[in-house]
């Protein structure tokens, strides 16, 4: 017999019901709601068995229907659905679920790449310095240094050695709580990343701290670092919380020297 999909705060959870084996053809919606909000986000994702969908273990196909027939749209007063964007919202957010857990279950197999990152040439350091631009001079902490007059007096950030500054216009959409990043590429094609706060610690946890990147060449780091993250943001924002990014650092972890002052910052 079917086994029922547990509640999970829907209205019709009792009347979807899938077999243990989750063969394509065994998927059964006897709900006309729960039918049509499937056929809404997408054949592939469970009438036409994508691959993506049916390679996954059940707990995730289980997980990831649950999620596409008891999300609940937010609602006008006269009953109607509030944001007319929601189901391409939910279809967006339940194709990332099924493309992000295919990634995260592929990447957890294999983490040597990040071994090498832990070396000490690649631990970064545990705080930047500032340094105080005075018309022109630089105030190092030890004497004024001379520089090129820029008529204006600011703090800027010494970049480290060996290290290359972060693109500071990703920081915001990718490490909210980071006011300053920096990188460094392994012989190997990995590369490690760290940032920081506004008083230049290290960000050593949380969804705003840096990550190793398993490809440093653009493209694959575009798809196989920047992409998952992007799917796990997408996830979170639909349904208000942080649960997939912080499963994106579980095989993308961040780099943090010992003796570091844990500083984990959303």
């Amino acid at each position: 017999m079917p086994a029922p999909i547990p509640p999970i705060g829907g209205s019709f959870p009792d009347n979807i019901k899938l077999t243990p084996d989750f063969s394509n053809s065994n998927l059964i919606l006897t709900n006309t709601r729960a039918r049509w909000l499937i056929r809404t986000i997408g054949d592939g994702i469970v009438f036409k068995g994508s691959p993506n969908f049916w390679n996954l273990p059940d707990a995730d196909k289980r997980s990831i229907v649950v999620d596409a027939v008891t999300a609940e749209p937010p609602l006008r007063r006269n009953g109607t659905i509030a944001d007319n964007q929601w189901l391409a919202k939910l279809a967006a957010a339940i194709t990332a679920k099924v493309e992000f857990l295919n990634w995260y279950n592929t990447e957890r197999k294999d983490m040597d790449w990040v071994t090498p990152l832990y070396g000490p040439d690649f631990l970064p350091p545990k705080r930047i310095d500032t340094r105080f631009v005075n018309g022109g001079r630089w105030y190092n902490g030890g004497g004024w240094l001379s520089g090129i007059g820029l008529g204006g007096n600011y703090m800027e950030y010494v970049l480290p050695c060996g290290w290359e500054w972060d693109n500071d216009g990703s920081l915001g959409r990718y490490h909210p709580a980071a006011a300053k990043g920096i990188r460094k590429a392994d012989a190997s094609g990995s590369g490690a990343q760290a940032v920081y706060d506004s008083t230049g610690a290290l960000i050593t946890g949380g969804i705003s701290a840096g990550s190793a990147d398993r490809y440093t060449s653009f493209r694959e780091h575009m798809n196989g670092d920047v992409a998952p993250f992007d799917w796990a943001r997408t996830i979170d924002t639909f349904w208000g919380a942080k649960k997939y990014r912080t499963m994106y650092y579980d095989v993308r972890p961040a780099i943090v020297p010992s003796g570091a002052d844990p500083n984990p910052r959303d």
